[in-house]
């Protein structure tokens, strides 16, 4: 399942990927771990962007860090602004 915002003035105006996250666990039954995987890889694929979605050699480097000791934690607090530092193409783009 490839999970994402939808973020648009239309019909969404939500922009948190956390939150996504966190309703894809509680309302659609994943686990945290497929709820990641449907956000990084299986969304990458599922828009056949083959060097994104994962961190491995060769990808572009788009990466963001969070500010949480646990995967699981960043699906379960829902709402809070756990984003420490966001890469795209290997460059800092947010955070210090």
């Amino acid at each position: 399942v490839a999970l994402g915002t939808d973020l648009n003035p239309g019909s969404s105006l939500t922009e948190s990927l956390p939150l996504m996250m966190g309703l894809a666990c509680t309302q659609m039954g994943l686990s945290c771990a497929e709820a990641w995987l449907g956000v990084t890889a299986v969304a990458a694929r599922s828009l056949g962007e083959a060097g994104a979605g994962r961190l491995v050699p060769g990808a572009r480097g788009d990466l963001v860090l969070w500010d949480a000791e646990r995967y699981r934690e960043v699906c379960q607090h829902l709402g809070a602004a756990l984003c420490h530092r966001v890469y795209q193409g290997g460059v800092l783009r947010h955070g210090a």
